[in-house]
């Protein structure tokens, strides 16, 4: 089973993902924080609103461990670096076993 849960920034999703859905069903959160490419300023605020939310995120990306996952294999992907903020990704990996999802 895939559940998505969407909304602004600050909405809550991650905390209601942690609580709900792995605290309790013991399923795991893929955020999508990993995915998220970063901008920074003024660029950032010459998108539209509309670029703005097809280049926040990379979506292709994400959508490889949903597809593995859903194939039954463990998938793997670097989460975004947030320090950075400007689309490079982490050194580390994270993992995620179709067992627990």
């Amino acid at each position: 089973m895939l559940v998505a849960l969407d909304g602004g920034a600050g909405a809550g999703k991650s905390t209601l993902a942690a609580a709900a859905l792995a605290a309790t069903a013991g399923l795991s959160v893929i955020t999508g924080y990993d995915f998220y490419v970063g901008f920074r300023g003024q660029e950032w605020d010459a998108m539209t609103l509309s670029e703005q939310v097809d280049r926040c995120m990379d979506w292709r990306r994400q959508r490889a461990p949903l597809e593995t996952l859903s194939q039954g294999r463990e998938a793997s992907w670097q989460p975004s670096d947030w320090e950075v903020d400007d689309g490079r990704l982490e050194d580390r990996r994270l993992r995620c076993d179709p067992t627990w999802w």
